[in-house]
C-alpha cells in the first residue's frame, strides 16, 4: 500500500515542480524583457532628459542658451540680410557670438527686465477694467 501512496506523492510533486518550473520561466522571460527595454538607446536618452527636465538648475541654462544662440543667429540674418559680401558675413558672425555670449551670462537681467516689462504693461492696462461693485 505504500507503493502507490508513494507514486501518487512522487506524481503531485512533479506536477508542483514543473507548475513551478514554468511560473519561474514566465517571470524570467518578463525581467529579460524589461532589461533589455531598459538598455534601448531611445529609453537611455529619456530618462537622461527627463532627469535633467527634472534639475531646475540646467532647465534654466538650457533655456538661456537657446535663446541666447537663436538671438545671436537671428542678428547674424539680420546683418548679413542676404549679402553676398564677406566682410558682412564676418560681420555677422562676430555679431552672432556677441549676442549669443551676452544674453547668456546676463540672462537673469534680461528675465527680470522682460518680467518688469510686462508687469508695466500689465499695469496700465488694469484701470481699463471694469471694476465690480462692492457690497
Amino acid at each position: 500500500m505504500e507503493k502507490p501512496d508513494l507514486f501518487m506523492e512522487l506524481q503531485v510533486t512533479i506536477i508542483e515542480m514543473e507548475s513551478a518550473h514554468t511560473r519561474d520561466g514566465i517571470e524570467l522571460r518578463q525581467h529579460f524583457r524589461n532589461v533589455v527595454d531598459g538598455f534601448r538607446p531611445i529609453k537611455i536618452i529619456k530618462e537622461t532628459l527627463s532627469n535633467v527636465a527634472e534639475s531646475g538648475k540646467i532647465k534654466d541654462g538650457i533655456a538661456s542658451i537657446i535663446i541666447g544662440a537663436s538671438a545671436g543667429y537671428l542678428s547674424k540674418k539680420l546683418i548679413e540680410s542676404g549679402s553676398k559680401s564677406i566682410f558682412k558675413k564676418v560681420l555677422g558672425t562676430i555679431v552672432m557670438f556677441g549676442v549669443t555670449s551676452l544674453i547668456s551670462k546676463n540672462s537673469e537681467t534680461l528675465k527680470n527686465w522682460g518680467s518688469d516689462l510686462f508687469n508695466f504693461s500689465d499695469s496700465k492696462e488694469a484701470p481699463n477694467t471694469p471694476r465690480e461693485a462692492t457690497e
